[in-house]
């Protein structure tokens, strides 16, 4: 766990500063996100498309509750359906519907 921790602060950090001000003018519809583009993306990019979709499942669960080992469930799962034969096309926000 505290592994997690430190290497979610590392990679935040290691591109925080580029990555706040391309963050600040950039918007990206979640529903449209390939397979294939979650998997090419920075770490930093990965890291904090993680966090939304464990912010987004938490939402609908009406939970406001972290829960690291979830979010590396959540994330084991999105990888390994993203990497099978055939997920390239495949929209990532479709996956996520499907974690819970």
């Amino acid at each position: 766990m505290r592994f997690l921790g430190i290497t979610l602060a590392l990679l935040l950090a290691s591109g925080s500063s580029v990555y706040a001000d391309e963050a600040a003018t950039s918007k990206r519809d979640m529903s449209k996100l390939t397979c294939g583009e979650f998997l090419e993306m920075s770490a930093p990019d990965a890291v904090v498309t993680l966090f939304w979709i464990d912010g987004y499942l938490s939402s609908k669960d009406n939970a406001p509750v972290w829960d690291a080992e979830t979010f590396v469930e959540h994330r084991d799962k999105l990888v390994k359906i993203c990497t099978s034969e055939d997920a390239k096309g495949k929209f990532l926000f479709e996956e996520v519907e499907d974690l819970n």
